[in-house]
C-alpha cells in the first residue's frame, strides 16, 4: 500500500512538473516572439515582458530540482505583475485615441501598435497566470511527496529495512535521472549543429570549440544512460560523478565562452554600466541581425547557444542533485 501510495505521489509531481515546464515554456517562447516583432514598433514598454525570459528558466530549473518552487512563485508572480502593467499602459494609450481632448498625432501607431500589445499582454496575463497555479500546485505535490516518503521510512520495521528502501529508492531515482539527462542529451544534438553551422567557432577562440565539443558529451551521455543500470554500485557511483564532473565542465566552458563572447572577460573593464548594458541590449533590439541580408541570418551570433548549452548543464546537474524521496 506504501508503495502504491509513493507512486501516486511521484506521478502527481510528475504531471505537475510537465504542466508548469509547457507553460513555461510557452510563455518564454511568445515573449520572444513579441521581442522579434520589436524590430516594427515604436512603443518600448513591450520590454515588461522580458521578465518571462528569467522567470521562466526559473521554474523549469525548480522542476528539475525538485526545490525552490517557492522562489519559481515569487519570479513568475514578478514576471505577472509586468504583464499587468503592461495590459493597463497599453490598453490607456489605446482609450485616449477615442477622446479629442487627449487624442495625438500618432494615435494611429497608437491604435494598431498598442491594441497589439493590450492583446499579447492579455494572453500573457492568462497563461502566467496559469503558470503560477501550476507552481503551487507543484509545491504541494512535493510536500505530499516528502510526507509520504518520511511515513515510508518511519513503517519500516527494522534499520536493514530502511536501508533496503533507501538504496532501491536511490537506484530507481538515479536510473530516472539517467533517462532524464539523454533526453536533454539529444535535444542538444540540433542547436549544437546549428552552432557548428552558422556560428563558425574555430573564429571565435578555444572556448567556443570547447563548447562546441559537447557533441561527445552528448554522445558519452546516451551511451551511459543506458548501460548505467548494468554495472556494479561502485561503477555506479563512478560513472555518476564522472558524468558530474563532465557537466559542471561544460557548464564552466559555455560561460566563459560566453563572457568571452560579450566582451565581459576582462574584469577590469567590468560595470554596472557594462553589465546593465549587456542585460538590456537583447531586450532592446534581439533581432537586428535579421535586417542586414542573407548573409547575416547565416551568420548567427553565438552567445544564445552558449547560455543554452550553459543552461543544459545545470538542468542535468539539478537532475541529479534532486532530494531522493
Amino acid at each position: 500500500m506504501s508503495e502504491a501510495k509513493a507512486m501516486r505521489a511521484l506521478q502527481a509531481v510528475q504531471k505537475e512538473a510537465g504542466q508548469v515546464r509547457f507553460l513555461a515554456l510557452l510563455s518564454n517562447v511568445l515573449a520572444v516572439l513579441l521581442a522579434f516583432q520589436s524590430q516594427f514598433f515604436t512603443i518600448s514598454n513591450f520590454s515588461f515582458l522580458a521578465f518571462h525570459q528569467v522567470a521562466a528558466p526559473v521554474a523549469v530549473l525548480a522542476t528539475f530540482l525538485q526545490r525552490g518552487a517557492k522562489v519559481a512563485v515569487v519570479a513568475t508572480v514578478v514576471a505577472f505583475l509586468a504583464d499587468i502593467i503592461l495590459f493597463a499602459t497599453s490598453l490607456i494609450s489605446v482609450l485616449r485615441c477615442f477622446y479629442p481632448n487627449q487624442a495625438s498625432e500618432n494615435c494611429p501607431d497608437k491604435l494598431v501598435q498598442g491594441s497589439w500589445l493590450v492583446v499579447y499582454s492579455a494572453q500573457h496575463v492568462l497563461i502566467t497566470w496559469y503558470e503560477i497555479m501550476s507552481l503551487l500546485r507543484y509545491d504541494a505535490a512535493l510536500k505530499t511527496q516528502l510526507e509520504v516518503w518520511e511515513t515510508r521510512l518511519e513503517d519500516a520495521k527494522d534499520a536493514d529495512s530502511k536501508k533496503r528502501l533507501v538504496e532501491t529508492t536511490k537506484r530507481l531515482s538515479d536510473e530516472r535521472a539517467a533517462g532524464v539527462e539523454r533526453r536533454l542529451s539529444l535535444f542538444a544534438f540540433l542547436p549544437t549543429v546549428f552552432f557548428w553551422v552558422f556560428c563558425e567557432p574555430l573564429a571565435l577562440g578555444w572556448f567556443a570549440v570547447l563548447a562546441g565539443s559537447r557533441f561527445l558529451r552528448d554522445f558519452f551521455a546516451v551511451w551511459y544512460s543506458h548501460r548505467m543500470h548494468r554495472g556494479t554500485d561502485r561503477q555506479k557511483q563512478f560513472f555518476a560523478v564522472l558524468t558530474s564532473s563532465v557537466s559542471g565542465l561544460f557548464l564552466t566552458t559555455s560561460l566563459v565562452a560566453w563572457l568571452y563572447a560579450e566582451e565581459l572577460a576582462d574584469a577590469s573593464d567590468l560595470s554596472w554600466d557594462v553589465l546593465l548594458d549587456g542585460a538590456t541590449s537583447a531586450f532592446a533590439d534581439p533581432f537586428s541581425w535579421t535586417v542586414d541580408g542573407v548573409n547575416s541570418i547565416l551568420k548567427a551570433r553565438p552567445e544564445p547557444f552558449f547560455l543554452l548549452f550553459g543552461y543544459i548543464e545545470a538542468l542535468v546537474l539539478a537532475n541529479k542533485n534532486k532530494p531522493l524521496r
